[in-house]
């Protein structure tokens, strides 16, 4: 028998050995070392998902289409896909890939997917979604996007809102250089597609629809997600949205511009207690018209007498547990106010002053949808300016004839 044969058979002997054993035990170690001249083994990742390169875009240049995405720190390398078949394996200390097989004006189909090498066997993730780019010169009138434009990088959600995102795509404009180009033609360049791809980094708190609209979640959830905004060739912009409880007023501002002090203490040392009430009518809005005071009912006593008690009077009965219900009377008592009226898009807290000829009718104000709710607000209270004390809370002022009462 020759060495070379010795060889194989030691090899396959040596393979063997450790594989049963490591499945036997269950065990996987990193690094295993057999005798020398035999495969290291290292830790399968097969029961792991592999991870699709992100920020996969193309974009032309001189030397043909130039792919690019974000390395992959679980892949050995990755596989690029053109016009539906394998056009290149790239180990993976590469993020780049140039094809020069590309016609000027024509555009191209690509994907991209991660592998890893693990025991003699290649694990393959799902493939990217599919871009297109264009092969473009100085005169091509159809051109890759290269950005977005009316859109920013932060926004705010009050919980279960929604808004519509109404980005614009960025196309590549002609350099000075391309000018002195002979024969440059005059072309009116647009963007090769306007089509925009949508995607939450958080369903469940964040989902946006194809049209761009995000909406929050409405189980009184907060915190972070990210949307991400994609253009026909990979091109991608990363918003973060923030979803807020409102209600909970949070930094307070434009405190000197306030000259009713009974509201300043609602929104310093009473802010906590402020927040609870205006939270607990957002989750909780009769739909209509509600204004509750300060009162005073007679009751029957125990031993037959009549005695008088504190109360809060309804313009219209709604149901309030006992909790709420003594919370906000003693509220309405501690902070000397006239009235909290709840209406289907906001609360207000209003207090009122006599002067001259009538009086003057303090509000703060709490909004639970942003610039609508505060324009029904003014509309209705014939206040013509507020100002802002925290996020979705304005200070409102009005005047009125007559009596308090």
């Amino acid at each position: 028998m020759s060495n070379k044969v010795k060889k194989r058979i030691v090899l396959c002997s040596a393979m063997v050995t450790i594989t049963t054993l490591l499945l036997c035990t269950g065990i996987v170690k990193e690094n295993v070392k057999a005798e020398e001249n035999t495969t290291i083994i290292t830790e399968q990742t097969t029961n792991k998902a592999l991870t699709v390169p992100s920020y996969f875009k193309g974009m032309s240049s001189k030397k043909g289409i130039v792919l690019s995405w974000k390395k992959n720190n679980e892949a050995d390398g990755y596989i690029i896909y053109k016009n539906g078949r394998k056009l290149k394996t790239i180990k993976s200390s590469k993020t780049k890939y140039a094809d020069k097989k590309v016609k000027t004006n024509k555009a191209y189909t690509y994907e991209i997917q991660s592998y890893k090498n693990a025991g003699g066997k290649k694990t393959l993730s799902t493939k990217s979604l599919k871009i297109k780019v264009v092969k473009t010169n100085a005169n091509s009138r159809k051109q890759n996007v290269t950005g977005f434009e009316n859109i920013k990088k932060e926004y705010k959600l009050g919980i279960g809102e929604s808004s519509r995102l109404k980005p614009t795509v960025e196309i590549t404009k002609k350099s000075k250089k391309s000018k002195k180009v002979k024969n440059t033609k005059k072309v009116k360049q647009k963007a090769y597609s306007k089509k925009i791809r949508w995607s939450s980094s958080n369903l469940s708190l964040v989902k946006v629809d194809k049209n761009g609209r995000i909406t929050a979640a409405s189980d009184k959830t907060t915190g972070t997600a990210y949307i991400y905004v994609m253009a026909h060739n990979g091109v991608q912009k990363k918003i973060k949205i923030s979803v807020v409880n409102y209600a909970l007023l949070g930094s307070v501002k434009n405190i000197k511009k306030v000259d009713d002090n009974a509201i300043k203490k609602m929104i310093t040392d009473n802010k906590t207690d402020t927040a609870k009430i205006a939270e607990y009518f957002q989750y909780n809005n009769p739909g209509e018209s509600i204004e509750l005071k300060y009162g005073r009912r007679g009751i029957n006593t125990d031993d037959g007498g009549y005695t008088y008690e504190d109360c809060i009077k309804m313009s219209d009965e709604i149901e309030l547990n006992k909790e709420m219900y003594d919370f906000i009377l003693k509220y309405i008592m501690s902070n000397n106010i006239k009235s909290i009226k709840i209406e289907k898009n906001y609360v207000v807290f209003q207090n009122t002053h006599l002067y001259s000829y009538g009086y003057k009718v303090n509000d703060l104000v709490y909004v639970f949808n942003g610039k609508e709710a505060l324009d029904n607000y003014q509309y209705n209270n014939a206040v013509y300016d507020v100002i802002p004390v925290s996020d979705r809370w304005y200070y409102g002022t009005s005047y009125a004839y007559g009596s308090i009462f």
